[in-house]
């Protein structure tokens, strides 16, 4: 699992990460960085971050956005996926009204 996934992970659970845990955190997933951990967690927690275009906006970055959302729908409670699948959608309609 990568530090965005592990961080989107415990944003869509309501689980906090801060600079006191975020290194326990990480280690329990195999990496180093819990000041990464903590800047990604910080950067999820706002919805524009997960739900807005990014910026500049191309078609490869919005997908890597998409294809990041839609890879942490496994990794997340079954409450938790409806969220996901929500932000994803806003996503492609986004995609949709830019490149097609």
């Amino acid at each position: 699992m990568s530090i965005n996934q592990i961080a989107l992970k415990f944003v869509y659970e309501g689980k906090l990460i801060n600079r006191e845990n975020s290194e326990e955190i990480v280690k329990q997933f195999g990496h180093n960085s819990g000041d990464a951990l903590y800047n990604k967690y910080i950067r999820y927690s706002s919805d524009a971050n997960r739900k807005g275009a990014p910026h500049p906006l191309t078609p490869r970055k919005l997908q890597n956005k998409i294809d990041l959302l839609e890879s942490v729908i496994k990794l997340v409670s079954t409450d938790s996926q409806t969220k996901i699948k929500e932000e994803v959608l806003g996503l492609k309609r986004i995609q949709e009204n830019e490149f097609n």
